[in-house]
């Protein structure tokens, strides 16, 4: 029997929601269900489409996506069985980072990961090598793969670089942004109308340009040193008011572009990324106290 996809996981994720008379469990947009599940927009296609014809979803003239039929699930589709698959190179790619973050440089031999990760060390070999190929470990002969240290000072230089391809590749996306998908983004950032409610943070508008700016080079650029800046934001959670920050300051360079006034999002974009300096060194010194907590414990 082949096994549960992650694709199989969201589409059965989302109809017993809907099946049961539920709100979706997210904005109803391909980025906010893939923020949701954390996954690439691949599977999320994949579900949506299966949705859409099975009329749990339907497709608006405009292209958005809107709650279809209210109906019961098949009984055949067993679909509250459905478990989500685990993603062993994403779990695999997150130890190891953490272990970067942490400034260890030790040896992650196949026997012991295979093991750890409940694996076959031939599975497991490809995914190691990708690994290496993004720059996150190195091959050793007869020892092993070795992790590369990353610290605060790396992490300050990835800002500094960023600021320049970043700016760069907002001005190389501006003829190709889409007014309705700014406001998408604002809209995800803006502050909750109630004070009970928690501060939202979507960093979707930084792919968003990034991924239109039509330079391979800046792209690749990103998807291979932004995972540790990710990452550490997943391990060391910033306070609430650091997120309530970060989102106001989205909602400023959105404005600007959506005002079409490029000279005050680009001035905007610049001194968000400078305010990531102290909170990353903040959230690196929280995640050195976090783990020497848990090995004291």
């Amino acid at each position: 029997m082949t096994k549960p996809s992650l694709a199989d996981y969201i589409y059965a994720d989302i109809a017993a929601h809907l099946s049961e008379q539920c709100e979706p469990p997210c904005r109803l947009t391909l980025s906010s269900i893939a923020t949701h599940y954390g996954v690439s927009l691949s599977p999320v296609r994949t579900a949506v489409e299966r949705l859409v014809s099975d009329r749990f979803l339907k497709t608006l003239d405009n292209g958005r996506l809107e709650i279809g039929e209210r109906k019961k699930l098949p009984k055949s589709a067993k679909l509250a069985s459905v478990a989500r698959p685990v993603n062993h190179e994403k779990l695999i790619q997150a130890d190891v980072i953490r272990r970067s973050l942490l400034g260890e440089d030790g040896f992650l031999r196949e026997n012991w990961a295979a093991e750890r990760y409940g694996i076959g060390r031939t599975a497991l070999r490809p995914i190691l090598s990708r690994l290496a190929g993004q720059g996150l470990i190195e091959r050793v002969p007869r020892r092993g793969w070795r992790v590369r240290p990353f610290d605060k000072d790396d992490l300050c230089a990835f800002i500094e670089i960023r600021e320049l391809l970043e700016l760069k590749a907002l001005r190389l996306a501006r003829p190709v942004l889409k007014r309705e998908r700014l406001e998408e983004l604002l809209e995800a950032n803006r502050s909750p109308e109630t004070r009970q409610a928690s501060a939202t943070l979507d960093n979707n508008l930084h792919e968003y340009w990034i991924s239109h700016c039509g330079n391979a080079y800046i792209e690749r650029f990103f998807q291979r040193e932004a995972v540790y800046y990710r990452t550490l934001f997943d391990y060391a959670a910033p306070e609430a008011s650091v997120v309530e920050q970060m989102a106001g300051q989205h909602c400023k360079i959105l404005e600007a572009l959506l005002d079409d006034n490029w000279r005050d999002a680009s001035a905007a974009l610049k001194e968000h990324i400078q305010a990531q300096k102290p909170i990353i060194k903040a959230l690196i010194q929280q995640l050195h106290e976090s783990h020497q907590g848990k090995e004291s414990a």
